[in-house]
């Protein structure tokens, strides 16, 4: 597919995912169970229209060190998944509900030169409409503060 893509000018980028062994296929581990493997791997490509997604929350699960892995990555990080957690379940909470320097993950993405979108990727479970518009509301004043902390720094 990355092939594929790659002949019809359509990217590819390829998540930091999380290394869990699947009960029903004990020898199926997810690639990129360290950000220097995903480089490995989008390298192989040899090609800029192959990246990295950054998924920060997942990051944080793996206890990596947010700014040392974005500087390590650098410009191979095409786009992001923004959230949020306490670095025990892979909450998708939003970017203020957990334990993430946001201050030195910011900085170092504008670093990188990144101009991509800060895509959130959070979960909202409520079914009230007033409910979901003060949660999408909440969540564009946390990317806008994101934003505001790379521009300071760009």
């Amino acid at each position: 597919w990355v092939e594929f893509g790659i002949r019809n000018g359509v990217g590819t980028a390829f998540e930091n995912m999380l290394n869990r062994v699947k009960p029903e296929k004990p020898t199926c581990l997810r690639y990129g169970s360290h950000y220097r493997h995903i480089l490995d791997y989008v390298d192989s490509y040899a090609d800029p229209m192959v990246g990295i997604c950054w998924d920060f929350g997942h990051a944080n699960l793996l206890k990596w060190e947010q700014k040392d892995a974005i500087g390590f990555l650098g410009d191979r990080i095409k786009c992001t998944h923004i959230h949020n957690n306490f670095g025990f379940c892979d909450d998708h909470s939003t970017p203020d509900m957990g334990n993430i320097d946001w201050k030195s993950a910011m900085s170092a993405l504008a670093a990188t030169g990144f101009d991509g979108p800060l895509t959130l990727e959070t979960h909202c479970w409520y079914k009230d409409y007033d409910l979901f518009r003060s949660f999408a509301k909440h969540n564009y004043a946390c990317v806008s503060y994101l934003e505001r902390l790379m521009k300071q720094e760009g």
